[in-house]
């Protein structure tokens, strides 16, 4: 069977005749609308999209992007950073070996990093691609919490212990006087008109748990306004907000992804932390899927979180490879990052860091 491989690049490389329909069923983080999202707010990425075809027709796809910094090309999967679940979709072995092939292939001249981050652990064109690089490391990433329905009972989803807890977090918020605003929308407006809060309690939220703030990169900040508004005004979205006191509380920003809803970002603001606002939004998420009879799944995405594995009734593992041009560049890699692990936990720096988070 004739194989046939290029190359496309550029803003619109994914302007090519066959990819929605091999992207077709795979995860909303892995199909166009996530990947020209991420591609139209990194404009210091280079998109690249390998593409295989087997007698004519689109059978393999690589979904990269690429920057030089000096010398060094650095090649990611596009949507690199935000992605919880990353595809390089083949539907034939050959096909597979094929795209791996033609990335090796290009990879071959020059100084260069390969980061495939959050992709399946069986997937064969990383597994072809480690067996044909030099210099390459293979680890687990992140896994993905997932709740599967196989009853619509609620109770079955949740421990006595977490039941205990619920009942003891309504009863702080009658002694306070509260009474939990749950909504949730899928209006593609209403979505939009929220994001200016969104950002506020996320950001409040990274810096409540010790980190830089994921929107202080501009380009993180844009991208996350856009995927939501594009999903949004798709009808892909489905957002709850809970309000306490009128003041937002806790969200979970949901896509909608067949039957499976996927939590991709769920805030609360660390000032309803001691009445848990979180738990509330994320009870809340489990009863929606649970009770609603659209999904039959809920997706907490990347993060093996405490208070997602609770409810969860399996965790789907990811991979992430790492490949070098040279030995020396990945020892100068390794030992950066080593150094860097080592300045986090450094009391020192900890609490100057501390001090530069609050007075933000």
């Amino acid at each position: 069977m004739p194989i046939t491989v290029r190359s496309h690049w550029g803003p619109r490389a994914l302007d090519v005749e066959g990819l929605d329909a091999l992207l077709e069923g795979l995860p909303f983080t892995s199909r166009r609308r996530w990947l020209q999202a991420w591609a139209d707010t990194h404009p210091d990425w280079e998109p690249w999209l390998v593409t295989v075809q087997e007698a004519g027709r689109l059978a393999a796809a690589a979904p990269l992007a690429r920057r030089r910094r000096g010398p060094l090309c650095e090649v990611v999967l596009l949507g690199h950073g935000p992605t919880d679940d990353a595809r390089l979709p083949a539907r034939t072995p050959e096909a597979a070996q094929a795209l791996a092939a033609a990335i090796a292939g290009a990879l071959k001249k020059g100084t260069w990093r390969l980061r495939l981050q959050q992709v399946p652990v069986d997937d064969p064109v990383v597994g072809a691609l480690a067996a044909r690089l030099g210099h390459v490391r293979l680890e687990a990433a992140q896994g993905m919490p997932l709740v599967r329905i196989t009853d619509r009972e609620l109770n079955s989803y949740l421990s006595k212990n977490t039941r205990k807890s619920l009942a003891k977090i309504g009863n702080r918020l009658k002694a306070a006087d509260l009474e939990p605003e749950l909504r949730w929308t899928r209006d593609a407006d209403e979505v939009v008109a929220l994001l200016p809060e969104l950002e506020r309690v996320h950001r409040e939220r990274d810096l409540d748990l010790d980190r830089r703030p994921d929107h202080d990169d501009p380009r993180a900040a844009a991208f996350y306004r856009t995927v939501i508004e594009r999903h949004a005004r798709a009808g892909e979205i489905d957002l709850l907000t809970l309000r306490l006191g009128g003041d937002l509380a806790a969200f979970v920003c949901g896509f909608r992804d067949g039957r499976a809803l996927r939590s991709w970002d769920n805030r609360l603001s660390p000032r309803w932390s001691e009445l848990s606002a979180g738990r509330i939004a994320n009870t809340e998420a489990l009863r929606h899927v649970v009770l609603g009879g659209e999904y039959d799944a809920l997706d907490w995405m990347r993060g093996e979180e405490p208070y997602k594995l609770q409810s969860a009734t399996e965790v789907v593992p990811t991979a992430a490879l790492t490949a070098w041009s040279s030995l020396a560049l990945r020892r100068a890699d390794e030992l950066g990052v080593r150094a860097a692990a080592a300045a986090r936990t450094s009391p020192h720096l900890t609490r100057v860091g501390k001090r530069v988070r609050a007075l933000r």
